[in-house]
């Protein structure tokens, strides 16, 4: 007999018992616990299969949704605890994790998956850069800031074009490709402007710019002005063409700057795969994260000889993996 034959109290105690079997993990951190890597590592696959397997049951509804989320909750904490003892081996730990925490329940959930799946993306694991972005976009709008690669949809069929409100759908073809994104549907243009074509030529002369003139005051000085134009016209080819322009867009102090460069370095460390290029990749993070007033998590950002206020450090496991300690 299938789940689907179940009367509602007998599929209520079968759930139930499936659910009491997800939290039967080892124990981490415990005295005498005897718990291997190996053992960690197959319990994250099979967390992450059974949530791919929930997330495609058609037998969850609305009776039974309490039951949905505390699976799915079980499965959270335990990444959480496998996470606070610093269990992760291959990227492929990672980017279960990452997947796992992108159905926790919280702005921090999504961040911290968002942190996960950018090394399974430098590595070019399966679906790893999508996942680069779908995370940034659930934080995102969470935090009530519209998403930028429009991967969270109202559609049920992934082909239609419903991305959720708040969404800003400006980012080039070539940005959303790094990530494994398809063009959007076209839409109507006034026509071409005229004039000479943007070129990534400019960077290292915008970058010299950005380091004598302030962005602060009134007014956008033409550097930003000239490196905003150039991220928007996909005018940036080469892993240093991205480094550049995310160096550039750091010294501004918009949050919407700060979050472009933060996906600039993704597309530079997606090639580069060198510590630097890891490293700005948590710096931008940082300086976004603190531009919307939320705690940095690497502790880039520093101040008067100590970490910029607030901050919520992530384990060195983490720092270590973004090339900022040994």
């Amino acid at each position: 007999m299938s789940p689907l034959d179940l009367g509602p109290l007998a599929r209520s105690i079968a759930l139930a018992v499936c659910a009491l079997a997800l939290s039967g993990g080892p124990a981490l951190g415990q005295k005498g616990s005897k718990t291997t890597q190996k053992e960690i590592s197959i319990e994250l696959r099979e967390l992450y299969e059974s949530d791919q397997k929930d997330q495609n049951d058609e037998l969850w509804n609305e009776a039974t949704g309490d039951e949905f989320s505390r699976r799915q909750k079980v499965r959270r904490d335990r990444v959480m605890a496998i996470l606070e003892a610093g269990m992760l081996a291959d990227t492929q730990d990672w980017s279960h994790a990452a997947m796992l925490l992108q159905h926790g329940q919280s702005a921090d959930d999504f961040l911290l998956a968002h942190v996960l799946a950018i090394p399974p993306g430098i590595a070019d694991e399966p679906f790893a850069r999508f996942m680069c972005a779908a995370t940034l976009d659930r934080f995102l709008q969470t935090c009530g800031r519209a998403q930028i690669f429009t991967t969270q949809s109202g559609a049920a069929d992934p082909s239609v074009y419903a991305p959720i409100e708040p969404f800003d759908d400006s980012m080039c073809a070539s940005l959303r490709a790094a990530f494994g994104l398809l063009p959007l549907p076209e839409r109507a243009e006034g026509g071409k402007k005229k004039g000479k074509a943007p070129s990534a030529k400019e960077l290292p002369k915008l970058l010299e710019l950005s380091r004598s003139e302030p962005a602060a005051g009134a007014g956008v000085p033409e550097w930003l002005q000239r490196t905003r134009a150039l991220v928007l016209a996909g005018a940036l080819a080469k892993d240093k063409d991205f480094d550049l322009a995310a160096r550039i867009l750091l010294a501004s102090l918009e949050p919407e700057d700060l979050l472009s460069a933060h996906v600039l370095s993704m597309c530079a460390v997606f090639q580069f795969r060198t510590k630097p290029a890891r490293a700005l990749c948590a710096e931008t993070l940082d300086r976004f994260l603190l531009s919307i007033g939320r705690p940095q998590r690497f502790d880039t950002v520093r101040e008067n000889g100590a970490p910029r206020e607030p901050r919520s450090p992530l384990p060195d496991f983490f720092l270590r993996e973004y090339g900022l300690i040994r």
